[in-house]
């Protein structure tokens, strides 16, 4: 008896000393060496800058988190907002057991007060469109500044090259808190504001069709429900028509006359 309290004191002290030194590991771990690296690979695969400001670092909690503040990406040239999307806290949940084979899995990106200001052109472009496409306004100015000018295959490429990029880092699930988003259409001179309680995206991979759950204000009416998507590498190729399904409650306001 004596024996097995014995081993139980040693395991018991192995696992806090293991625990204890895993913890300063991690904290002590800098992931703002990396910061570059990512903006860099972002502008290569996307042609936009990302922007990361704020700190990065490692959670400490039973599901490995990273932790990234004040991240930015951006809109392209033409468009009236230089930002596409503004992040206060970003989070990126990454499953444990792929982990220990060396494979990087997320499953689940957090994404906490953001500001998201998607825009389409006078001529019909969007600026969430990853294909390498410009107006014309900003077309003519990339054609003369550069010698040969992209082919409709070349942006084809550009965006499977997105969806591939992505295909190995898209989250089975993402999550948006607290945040807005701004849409702007410069043929129509209309913006559209959504304020953003909850939405959750879901989706076993970039190829398969997406579920989505919402809890937003649109123009002060509280809206809620589900829709299905196509998926991921079908909205990053621009492909159209894109499918959906929606499904929603809304509570209207009284209007008195």
């Amino acid at each position: 008896m004596k024996m097995v309290k014995w081993l139980a004191k040693i395991v018991s002290a192995l696992i806090i000393i293991l625990a204890i030194g895993g913890y300063v590991a991690a904290r002590s771990f800098d992931l703002n060496q990396y910061k570059s690296y990512v903006e860099e690979i972002v502008q290569r695969e996307l042609g936009r800058q990302l922007t990361i400001s704020g700190d990065a670092h490692l959670g400490i909690s039973l599901v490995p988190t990273v932790i990234v503040n004040d991240v930015a990406l951006a809109n392209p040239s033409w468009a009236r907002n230089p930002q596409l999307i503004k992040v206060k806290q970003l989070e990126v949940k990454i499953a444990l057991l792929p982990l220990l084979k060396k494979q990087i899995v997320i499953d689940k990106v957090l994404l906490d007060t953001p500001e998201i200001y998607p825009e389409t052109s006078a001529n019909g472009v969007q600026s969430w469109d990853f294909s390498g496409k410009l107006p014309a306004a900003a077309k003519s100015k990339a054609e003369s500044a550069a010698p040969v000018s992209a082919s409709p295959a070349s942006s084809g490429a550009s965006a499977s090259s997105a969806a591939a990029a992505l295909a190995g880092f898209a989250a089975k699930q993402v999550a948006i808190e607290n945040g807005v988003i701004d849409y702007y259409n410069a043929a129509a001179n209309d913006n559209q504001i959504v304020e953003i309680k909850q939405i959750t995206f879901s989706a076993p991979s970039v190829q398969e069709e997406m579920t989505a759950a919402f809890d937003v204000l649109y123009n002060g009416q509280k809206i809620s429900g589900e829709m299905t998507l196509g998926a991921l590498q079908t909205l990053l190729e621009n492909k159209e028509p894109y499918p959906f399904t929606i499904t929603a409650d809304a509570l209207l306001s009284l209007i008195h006359i």
